[in-house]
Formats: C-alpha cells, sequence, structure tokens
C-alpha cells in the first residue's frame, strides 16, 4: 500500500502523465524508476503509468522498452511521438544506399 501511494505522489508531481498500454506482459516490464507504475491488464498486454515534464524525454524513454505500444491518454505525447517518427523516418530515407520502406 505505502508504495502504490509513492507511486502516485511521484506521478503527481510531474507535468505530463500518461497512461500507455505496453503490448508486452507486465513481468517481462520490470525494473522500473519510482514515479512509473506497471499495471496488469491481460496475458498479453500491461498499462504504463508515467509522468514527466519533457515530452520528447518520455517519448524516447517509452520507445527504448522496445515493445509495440498504445499512449491511452495525453495527446501532447501523441503529438510529439507523431514528430520523432517523421525525424526518424526522414532520416532513414536519407541515408545512402539505403532503400526507404516508402520507396
Amino acid at each position: 500500500m505505502a508504495e502504490h501511494v509513492e507511486r502516485g505522489v511521484n506521478t503527481a508531481m510531474w507535468r505530463y502523465r500518461a497512461t500507455v498500454r505496453l503490448h508486452a506482459p507486465a513481468e517481462r516490464i520490470r525494473g522500473l524508476p519510482l514515479g512509473v507504475d506497471v499495471e496488469p491488464e491481460t496475458d498479453t498486454t500491461c498499462l504504463l503509468h508515467s509522468g514527466g515534464d519533457d515530452l520528447n524525454g518520455m517519448a524516447v524513454w517509452i520507445g527504448f522498452l522496445g515493445v509495440d505500444f498504445e499512449v491511452l491518454d495525453c495527446p501532447e505525447l501523441v503529438e510529439v511521438i507523431r514528430e520523432l517518427s517523421e525525424r526518424y523516418r526522414r532520416a532513414a530515407a536519407h541515408r545512402p544506399g539505403v532503400t526507404s520502406p516508402d520507396s
């Protein structure tokens, strides 16, 4: 109970809060820092409750988890992920000798 309250207090202090569905079982997503809560949803998905002041950092950090995901709330985070994905797509498209997936 104390851990649940502590996590809630830590996420509440952030400017942005997000709930993200991760396409991985909760057991696979372990050892996350304080202020990040993982809640089992199904056998193959879990909900990540996180917060931060830097949306770019949040977007990249979620990507580092290495699993597919869906942002269930926080439209600002969705927009940053769109912008970041476009930036990565452009970077990959301009690499000499590499065919773009859009080609």
